[in-house]
């Protein structure tokens, strides 16, 4: 919190005049960290802790009439000596609407505690609003501070103090506090009635002038018909400027509100369109990521950035190994582009049957694919939807030699169980994977597979629907494991 000295002089001089309670304000003033002749600076900048302790310390001295007390050394005390920074603002404007009109912008500026608003003013009366950003420490007695000096600014005119009635405040519970504001413009009001006496005496010096040229008989009656007009009409001619200078006040309080709302439309518009350029180019850069990883690889990435990689995590999974055969010896007589267009058809067909039953393609090693049912999001179901999806790669096969006129097989591996999933690599280059005996165990089955043929693991077996047809393909010595391997082939 800044610049509470703009009227905490008058406090400090009028409640800590006593030795007692000045050698107080001064081991206070180092204990907050400042330095005792800064309080008696009106442009030094206070903190929260020494302003509430000065709450703190009046409350335990006078009781329940420390709002009083703190209301009457704001109004008795504040003067242009004394202001602070508001006084330049009150030399400069030369008048307490116009210095209202000032309060609520110079204390946002200043102040982080809550938000000043002004919604009514004229030549002697405005309506202020205070609504507070969170909870304060002593919300009853900053109010009550808050209107002392609200009720002394005319004083700097040498007017008396303003009337302010308080009805809403934060400290009983309503959102904000409300001040109504009231005061004597005793300048204009006395031009007001400076300009009916001026009319009088211009009346009645019009009456004696034709009563003494004999122009008009000497008639009381008469007398008041011609002088009664003209006060009146002075006095609306000095009502009238008084209008004038309150509606010339509202017109500029009303301009400049117009003016911040404007600026702080343009700042709502600039972030508006820079989140659109960042959004555009957030949607852009998912959608290059998502062509070279999962989508929900994508996603885990994204929600976790700025924490790095993340950590492996062991989870159940069913992994598909699938390879192209007789891809090798068809690449060989053909040209790179050729190549690259037939293997990109057939693995890119095969991408989509993948993400069509909720498989991850992990990698795609040559002619090889490796796709993953578990993660990173976690599926009970990957044993059977990777059966469904082992069979519907063996139609899709057929499908595309039929269009291209090639004659390529497909076999198959597919193995259910644990394995580690994470990110793996080096500081500044990872890949999300899956790592374990399981991703080995598919792959040996699906180098023992032939060609249009589908080998499943006992684990993969157990967990699919009954009704599937599964034909005992006995135990198999896999390459790398000590003991054989119970595999089924489906039907």
């Amino acid at each position: 919190m800044r610049a509470r000295t703009v009227t905490l002089r008058p406090l400090l001089k009028h409640f800590f005049r006593s030795p007692e309670r000045a050698e107080w304000l001064r081991s206070h003033a180092r204990a907050c960290g400042l330095d005792p002749a800064q309080v008696d600076d009106p442009h030094a900048w206070v903190s929260d802790r020494f302003y509430y302790g000065l709450f703190e310390r009046i409350r335990e001295e006078t009781g329940g009439d420390a709002a009083e007390e703190i209301r009457r050394a704001a109004v008795a005390g504040l003067s242009r000596e004394n202001l602070g920074s508001l006084h330049v603002l009150a030399r400069a404007l030369g008048k307490p609407s116009s210095a209202y009109a000032r309060y609520a912008v110079y204390l946002n500026s200043l102040q982080d505690m809550g938000k000043y608003e002004m919604h009514v003013l004229s030549d002697g009366a405005a309506t202020l609003s205070f609504t507070p950003s969170g909870k304060l420490p002593h919300q009853d007695l900053d109010c009550v501070y808050r209107r002392g000096a609200l009720q002394a600014i005319p004083t700097l005119w040498r007017l008396p103090a303003a009337r302010v009635t308080h009805e809403c405040c934060a400290a009983r519970g309503d959102p904000r506090c409300i001040y109504e504001i009231k005061w004597v413009p005793m300048r204009r009001r006395l031009l007001t009635w400076l300009t009916a006496a001026a009319g009088l005496l211009a009346g009645a010096g019009l009456w004696a002038g034709l009563s003494l040229s004999g122009a008009i008989p000497s008639s009381m009656l008469l007398a008041v018909a011609v002088v009664a007009p003209w006060p009146v009409l002075g006095f609306l001619a000095g009502r009238g400027r008084l209008l004038g200078a309150q509606l010339r006040d509202t017109s500029r309080l009303m301009t400049e509100q117009v003016q911040a709302l404007e600026r702080e439309l343009r700042n709502i518009w600039e972030k508006c369109e820079e989140n659109e350029k960042r959004a555009r180019s957030e949607s852009k850069t998912r959608r290059l990521f998502q062509k070279y990883v999962p989508s929900p690889v994508v996603e885990q990435v994204l929600s976790q950035e700025g924490q790095g990689p993340a950590a492996g995590q062991k989870a159940e999974v069913t992994v598909l190994f699938a390879d192209l055969v007789g891809f090798t010896s068809y690449a060989e007589g053909k040209g790179p582009d050729e190549v690259m267009t037939t293997v990109n058809r057939y693995l890119g067909r095969f991408s989509e049957v993948i993400g069509t039953y909720g498989g991850v393609v992990d990698k795609y090693i040559g002619d090889n694919v490796m796709a993953v049912f578990g993660a990173p999001v976690l599926d009970p179901y990957g044993p059977g939807k990777a059966v469904n999806c082992a069979e519907h790669l063996l139609r899709i096969v057929k499908e595309l030699n039929a269009e291209t006129g090639l004659d390529f097989g497909l076999r198959i591996g597919v193995h259910h169980g644990p394995a580690v999933a994470g990110h793996v690599g080096s500081s500044d280059r990872v890949n999300y994977t899956v790592v374990g005996d399981t991703v080995n165990l598919a792959q040996r089955l699906q180098d023992q597979a032939e060609p249009g043929t589908v080998l499943l693991s006992e684990a993969v077996r157990e967990r699919c629907d009954n009704a599937r047809e599964f034909a005992a393909r006995g135990s198999l010595a896999l390459r790398g494991r000590s003991r054989e391997t119970p595999v089924y082939q489906l039907s």
